[in-house]
């Protein structure tokens, strides 16, 4: 049963591990899950286009359509994973028919604050890189309060889907939980990040942007988040197995029982 192989104490190596199985087993699912918000988020940008022509407003509202679309695409994949481990198919019809029941204004909030958070913890090393020289040299340690702090934040959006917490209260119980073991939580976090930030990035570096990069963004998106955030969600199902949490556990909170 894939809930036993998933839902159980497990290392950095078998998180990853386990993360590539799964994304291999449910692979069309869960891009196909991911790709709604992403979809959502071009057309919104496409719009706001023809809405106004003034660079910061368009800033704002691709900024705040960013975040709310960033937030519903990792509920549906928290789902999605969830459903996996229960043995349930995580069919697109069946993970949002289960995040309807969810707090949208949670996610949403906490989602923005731990992004913020995490932002303001890696400006030293846009200025280092910045600054250059020396500077450079001392970037990897700067790295690393970001990277904790990353850590720490991994689990909130399981928990305000999972446990149904407010936006607050999911960020205090996903610090709690990752605490117990923040070497692991601060890998699985940059693990995520370079799946889902720095690969992107280095394809775009490569290719350069073009007419066509917004919708090669959005097929990126839709590919690579799900691989990274299965982690995040492995992590938080890891942790929480150290409170005797079972397959039947997870199910029972997925119907709201």
């Amino acid at each position: 049963m894939e809930g036993a192989d998933v839902i159980q104490l497990m290392n950095t190596q078998q998180i990853i591990a386990r993360t590539f199985r799964l994304y291999g087993r449910h692979l069309a699912s869960l891009v196909l899950v991911a790709l709604g918000p992403h979809v959502a988020l071009l057309l919104a940008v496409l719009f706001f286009e023809k809405l106004s022509s003034d660079p910061m407003t368009l800033n704002v509202l691709t900024m705040f359509a960013t975040v709310v679309m960033n937030a519903v695409a990792l509920a549906a994949i928290t789902v999605a994973v969830a459903l996996a481990a229960t043995a349930q198919a995580p069919s697109v019809g069946a993970v949002y028919r289960l995040l309807r029941g969810r707090n949208p204004l949670a996610l949403v909030l906490a989602y923005l604050i731990t992004v913020i958070a995490t932002s303001v913890a890696f400006v030293p090393v846009l200025a280092g890189l910045m600054a250059g020289g020396l500077m450079v040299i001392v970037t990897p340690i700067m790295i690393i309060p970001g990277l904790v702090l990353g850590g720490l934040f991994a689990a909130t959006i399981p928990v305000i889907v999972l446990e149904r917490r407010s936006a607050l209260a999911g960020i205090a119980r996903s610090m709690g939980l990752m605490r117990r073991d923040l070497t692991k939580a601060t890998a699985i976090f940059a693990f995520v990040l370079l799946i889902s930030g720095f690969l992107p990035m280095g394809f775009h570096l490569t290719v350069g942007l073009g007419p066509l990069s917004p919708l090669l963004n959005t097929v990126l998106g839709s590919a690579l988040l799900p691989l990274a955030y299965t982690a995040n969600v492995l992590l938080y199902f890891s942790a929480r197995a150290g409170e005797g949490y079972t397959a039947e556990l997870l199910a029972g909170e997925m119907q709201g029982r």
